[in-house]
């Protein structure tokens, strides 16, 4: 479910529910990225091309990093610098693991960005994240890249996540 909300800041969230016959239902929730004469103003560019993908990947991604939560957190003395704190808390993330499932959710969005949308598009959504402080995003899309060209031994990210948390060791 795709929420477009005149009242949100810029960028989104999502959220999850049971439904009553227990299914669970995904929705996110986008603010938009600008206005016109005092309107917001919704990009359809950045919402199909980021921010959808971005916001319904928590739902896929977050539950697999709870689950390495602790392999995540040994990571956190080499890559959870002042600056990539001070960005992730200026953002929202005032902990290591939301600044990591934040970098990984970005990486997945550049590659699925790159693949649909073409590399213009990736190349264009990964220079924005560096110049927004999430430089990082770039050794993980680089480390995306291994799970691509490996899909056959690894078909589900799933499978995938603890060689991405041991290649960033």
């Amino acid at each position: 479910n795709l929420i477009l909300s005149p009242f949100l800041h810029t960028g989104g969230f999502n959220a999850e529910m049971l439904s009553l016959n227990g299914q669970k239902e995904v929705y996110a929730l986008v603010g938009p990225n600008g206005e016109i004469d005092f309107l917001p103003y919704f990009d359809k560019d950045y919402i199909e091309t980021d921010m959808i993908l971005h916001e319904f990947g928590h739902s896929f991604v977050n539950p697999i990093t709870d689950r390495y939560e602790k392999e995540i957190e040994k990571l956190k003395n080499k890559y959870y610098s002042k600056e990539l704190e001070k960005t992730g808390k200026d953002q929202g993330y005032n902990e290591w693991k939301y600044v990591f499932n934040e970098l990984l959710l970005r990486a997945t969005t550049i590659k699925i960005a790159g693949k649909h949308f073409g590399k213009d598009i990736a190349n264009e959504n990964l220079q924005k994240e560096i110049s927004s402080g999430f430089g990082l995003v770039e050794k993980m899309v680089k480390l995306l890249d291994e799970y691509e060209q490996n899909r056959t031994k690894y078909p589900t990210f799933d499978l995938f996540c603890p060689i991405l948390i041991e290649r960033m060791k």
